[in-house]
């Protein structure tokens, strides 16, 4: 009974695993017929073909160039300062306003510099003063007479000190005598010295001429109530005394002859006190007690040191002082403040009224016309730049630059660089003149033109290759040809050597595949110039323009 159910157990498992192992190789069997059935179909519609275009040697022109972008800057942007501290009169712009170059922005008190110039100037008179005082006490050093007369009470000698406006000696004088009188006050009459005058003795009527030796201005009124004015007379001495007599004046004016009010008494000359007008040592003595001299002689000189010494001091003070004077006076210039260039308010920082600070900023102003804009150039590419050279710019805001680029050109050139991810680049400006359309800020970009050449064989890039330093293309009959070469970019190489113009040459092989579910190009390109393609102004590099060629001349 155990057997026969074991039997049955061992039976029906067997069977199960026979069932198992038809089932999967069934399924290995439909496997293999979907994926040769999928083999079939792609081999049935896909094909591939290997072709190679040719090219006809033309000639053309090839240009390289360096291109780079920017924002648009005034190359001349003025941040105006006040140069003093002052209250602000007025304020002549606004911003937006376009103003030129000597126009006049903004207007500063000037109270605190006029009372300053005025002390000073103060300062200086007193110092000239003292400058002419020491020059003319020099000048005194000469003792001149200044009237003729005899001399008396004369007691220096020579070697003696003298003061300034002691009395050196009397002179008196007896060539004249003098008549001291009034006249009634003729405001048509101008009575002057040196007028010609009649002089009327009462005693004996004998008449002397003189001359108008003082006029008064002082008017008095006399006991009739009647202005007068004081003449004095000089009357020649006649040889006898006139000392005593009582006479009376007559002045002759040339249009008017004016007779004395009253009769005075003619007086003898008083004796003169010669003073002397500096201080020093007497070093000579031309006269002595009882002497006549004559104005203009020179009676004596003096020596004084210390006067030249004090000159010397008082010039430099007044010097000192003059400059200082001048320095402060030119500062009026900041309280008037001018626009250093032509251009635009921009901004704006004070009104009429407010107090500025010395060197605050009161506004920006930008010169709109000429422009810049800066580029960062490769270390491979710096060496093609240079200044001076013409840039063609073109502005994202306005389309019509990308056909008819703006001119500009190369401004400055770093002379440091600046390194970044393993990659030095140097800062190059871009100048050029700006119109109403042109905004600060704008993006631009410049197209370096670094090397051109015309009328030359040019093939394109990719159907050369090298080896070893030499460069070669595959004529038409399939066999290599060295050839030379000049200038590239990124499209076209010129070809110096080796070949003509109407040789065709071979590109490099295309392997073209087909399907309907895809179709793809493969270029099985030769070019691998290694170092860098011989003939360019690149160093060991590609150029970074894209100027392209022109095949088949101008």
């Amino acid at each position: 009974m155990f057997f026969s159910g074991g039997f049955i157990c061992w039976q029906k498992a067997h069977f199960l695993l026979s069932i198992k192992k038809i089932l999967i190789a069934s399924s290995i069997i439909l496997l293999l017929g979907i994926c040769l059935l999928l083999i079939f179909k792609s081999g049935s519609k896909s094909t591939y073909a290997i072709t190679r275009e040719t090219y006809v040697v033309k000639s053309g022109d090839i240009s390289t160039s360096i291109t780079g972008s920017g924002t648009i800057a005034s190359s001349n942007e003025k941040t105006i300062s006040s140069e003093v501290a002052a209250d602000v009169l007025s304020v002549n712009v606004s911003v937006g306003d376009e103003v030129s170059k000597g126009d006049v922005l903004f207007e500063l008190d000037t109270a605190t510099l006029d009372s300053q110039v005025r002390s000073q100037q103060k300062n200086v008179n007193s110092l000239l003063k003292e400058v002419n005082s020491y020059v003319e006490g020099i000048e005194n050093l000469t003792v001149y007479a200044t009237s003729s007369g005899y001399v008396s009470n004369l007691n220096s000698k020579v070697g003696d000190d003298v003061s300034k406006n002691s009395t050196l000696f009397t002179l008196s004088n007896d060539d004249y005598y003098y008549l001291s009188c009034y006249f009634y006050y003729n405001s048509s009459a101008n009575l002057k010295v040196g007028d010609t005058a009649k002089v009327l003795i009462a005693d004996n009527l004998a008449e002397f001429d003189g001359t108008v030796s003082f006029v008064s201005d002082y008017k008095t009124i006399s006991e009739e109530g009647i202005p007068v004015q004081e003449v004095e007379i000089k009357i020649p001495n006649p040889g006898y005394t006139l000392a005593g007599f009582s006479a009376r004046g007559t002045i002759y004016t040339g249009t008017l002859t004016l007779v004395s009010s009253s009769f005075s008494e003619i007086k003898e000359g008083s004796p003169m006190s010669f003073k002397l007008l500096s201080s020093g040592t007497i070093e000579t003595l031309n006269v002595k007690n009882g002497d006549y001299i004559n104005a203009g002689e020179i009676v004596a000189t003096l020596s004084n040191d210390d006067l030249y010494e004090n000159l010397e001091d008082a010039k430099e003070s007044y010097n000192n002082a003059y400059e200082d004077l001048l320095d402060t006076k030119e500062m009026y210039d900041f309280y008037t403040i001018t626009a250093p260039i032509d251009g635009i308010i921009t901004s704006l920082n004070v009104d009429a009224g407010d107090y500025v600070r010395e060197e605050a900023s009161l506004a920006t102003l930008v010169n709109n016309q000429n422009l810049e804009f800066m580029i960062d150039v490769d270390e491979l590419e710096i060496l093609d730049v240079s200044l001076g050279q013409e840039v063609e710019i073109t502005i994202d805001a306005l389309s019509e630059t990308s056909i008819n680029p703006i001119i500009g050109y190369v401004s400055e050139i770093a002379y440091e660089g600046t390194y970044s991810n393993s990659v030095t680049t140097y800062p190059v400006t871009v100048s050029f003149s700006g119109d109403e359309n042109i905004k600060i800020g704008f993006n631009c970009s410049a197209t370096i033109l670094t090397s051109h050449v015309e009328n030359v064989l040019v093939v394109p890039v990719e159907a050369i290759s090298s080896r070893k330093g030499s460069y070669f293309v595959t004529m038409v009959d399939g066999t290599e040809k060295e050839i030379s070469v000049g200038l590239y970019n990124e499209d076209y190489i010129e070809v110096t050597e080796g070949l003509e113009v109407g040789d065709t040459i071979l590109l490099p092989e295309k392997v073209t595949s087909t399907s309907t579910e895809t179709s793809k190009d493969q270029t099985e390109a030769s070019f691998n110039f290694g170092g860098g393609m011989p003939g360019g102004n690149m160093g060991g590099g590609m150029p970074g323009g894209n100027m392209g060629v022109a095949p088949g001349g101008r």
